[in-house]
């Protein structure tokens, strides 16, 4: 049969990009093979395997109460290209360093302890544009934690001499945190390791049933960099012959052959320090989520003045009546600036100030690591850690929450399609009701999809003739689902449609058609727009009994109609 179009909808698309193990053969007088090793999949950094249970539920069809609970189990896996440490080692962060993978992942980062004369020369910079003549780059010889450090100090030097400046502007983060498990994600300063307590070390007890937010300031000054090399030993690698293979065993395995994963430990090297400032403030609170967040972003990100005075207040209140914590992450802690940060964090108008300042950037006051990057020598690509965050988010808030139910009724072919010149097709498909979560900017499931058109309707030829209706499941099926109208939470429906081939084997591709609604609190009204291209929108005035709205798909280069009810239960 003739394969039909797909079309792309927006939705979660969860993409995997699995990197290929390409062996590569170190060609040096008396040196044994050495194949590229790769602890993790080369996946793109951020969130994938999302999931999100909703696991308790108001039965009411409409509630505005207290006690109108919602927990949901969340569940994803984060990959991570960036590294920070809570206490930095500055014999590990320089622009260079070999060290072994697998303890970065571990969270104990080890260097190989071969440097100086074992070593030969790198060239390092700075990723700053200055517009003067002052270099941001050098060649250092037989480098060293020591060497690297005083050409960095030499060439920040020069950059100041020069009149250049770096920017003092911060970068603010806010999220909330459940539990020992997501504070790594929440930080948004990238990834510490399997084995470190960062909640311990940020003073933070989760056994206690509080609201938290954290709270991160980052504020960059620069990058330095290295320039990448071919191998690990040779003319063209990091180390020279005075190192071997055998020298290199006790810290790295990329000379040793059958490696089990478990074993595997891949040599790497530092690409890249950046250098700033990094403040964590963690707020934990007896008020709700929703009261500490909007006196959060009204604090950090919103602008002073542009509310009544009694929602200031309020906002003020809030963090008035809030515990807070502060960290300084990376580099010499800063007893004065710490506790000047603590002493204003419930003040409005102090954070204002201090966020417009910024950190003054000076001589004296360079910054510190505060994130740091690595490479695999073997292939000089990205080293990444894919971690998985679990945690149950509770919210127990006044909202009103409203059932929806969404019933599927039939299927209606349209007047004229091609199908090798038959009188039908044999189709099926499937649905799926998904809500969109705020906190993670993504789309999840409420319910698992429902399918129709697995019975003789599908294996039967021709069984969905043209230009007739058939009714889908009897229109018994159907999915119920909470949705907060006060403040328009959002969901939608996916429809997807397969065709059979000649021996009623699925095609492999389907097209999709999402409708999505949506509450305005503006007009109080419910909207609702077709997400196929081309598509023209449509206006819901109400979701009532009466109403019929319509799917369209393509299948086979036929259009294919499937009609549904979507209402409220009360």
């Amino acid at each position: 049969m003739k394969k039909y179009i797909r079309y792309t909808i927006l939705s979660l698309c969860l993409a995997m990009v699995v990197s290929c193990k390409n062996d590569e053969v170190l060609v040096e007088k008396n040196l044994e093979l050495s194949k590229g090793q790769f602890l993790n999949e080369n996946i793109p950094d951020g969130i994938s395997n999302l999931e999100v249970k909703e696991i308790k539920n108001n039965l009411a069809s409409r509630s505005e109460v207290e006690a109108n609970c919602v927990e949901k189990e969340v569940s994803f896996d984060k990959t991570d290209s960036n590294f920070f440490l809570i206490n930095p080692n500055g014999s590990l962060l320089w622009p260079g360093n070999i060290v072994a993978l697998r303890s970065i992942q571990d969270g104990a980062p080890t260097s190989v302890p071969f440097y100086g004369a074992d070593r030969n020369s790198i060239e390092i910079g700075l990723d700053v544009i200055s517009g003067t003549a002052a270099s941001t780059s050098t060649v250092v010889g037989s480098p060293s934690p020591g060497t690297v450090r005083n050409e960095l100090n030499r060439i920040l030097g020069n950059y100041y001499d020069s009149g250049a400046s770096f920017p003092a502007a911060f970068e603010v983060s806010i999220e909330r945190v459940h539990n020992a498990s997501d504070l790594q994600f929440a930080l948004k300063a990238g990834y510490s390791g399997y084995g470190v307590d960062v909640a311990g070390e940020l003073g933070i007890n989760f056994n206690e049933q509080k609201t938290r937010y954290v709270v991160t300031l980052k504020q960059r000054f620069f990058t330095a960099t290295v320039t990448p090399k071919s191998q690990l030993i040779g003319k063209r690698g990091w180390y020279n012959s005075n190192v071997t293979p055998n020298d290199l065993a006790p810290y790295v395995t990329d000379f040793k052959s059958e490696v089990s994963n478990v074993d595997m430990n891949p040599a790497g090297y530092v690409e890249s320090v950046t250098y700033g400032r990094l403040f964590t403030l963690i707020y934990e609170s007896s008020e709700s989520a929703r009261n500490v967040s909007a006196a959060l972003n009204f604090a950090y990100k919103g602008a002073i003045g542009s509310v009544t005075a009694d929602v200031s207040t309020k906002y003020s209140q809030t963090l008035q009546n809030t515990t807070v914590k502060v960290k300084q992450i990376g580099g010499d802690a800063q007893p004065g600036i710490t506790a000047g940060l603590r002493a204003m964090a419930g003040d409005l108008n102090a954070i204002n100030a201090f966020l417009e300042k910024g950190a003054n950037v000076s001589r004296t006051n360079p910054g510190y690591p505060i994130s740091y990057k690595v490479n695999y020598v073997s292939n000089n690509s990205p080293f990444k850690v894919v971690s998985n965050v679990k945690y149950t988010q509770r919210n127990c808030e006044l909202v009103t929450r409203r059932r929806v139910r969404f019933n599927p009724t039939a299927v209606l072919l349209d007047y004229y399609s091609y199908d090798h010149n038959t009188s039908g097709l044999e189709i099926q498909g499937w649905f799926k009701v998904q809500k969109y979560d705020r906190d993670l900017n993504q789309w999840y499931d409420v319910v698992s999809p429902f399918w129709w058109g697995y019975g003789v309707e599908h294996t039967q030829r021709d069984y969905y003739k043209y230009s007739n209706s058939y009714s889908i499941l009897g229109g018994s099926r159907f999915v119920d689902f909470d949705i907060d109208e006060i403040n328009g939470e959002r969901f939608r429906v996916v429809s997807t449609a397969r065709e059979c081939d000649a021996t009623c084997t699925v095609l492999p591709n389907g097209g999709v058609a999402p409708v999505f609604y949506e509450y305005s609190a503006a007009s109080k009204t419910w909207t609702g727009h077709g997400g196929r291209p081309g598509a023209s929108n449509t206006i819901l005035d109400a979701l009532d009994w009466n109403r019929q709205h319509v799917f369209v798909n393509k299948v086979d280069g036929s259009t294919l109609n499937i009609f549904y009810n979507i209402y409220f239960l009360d």
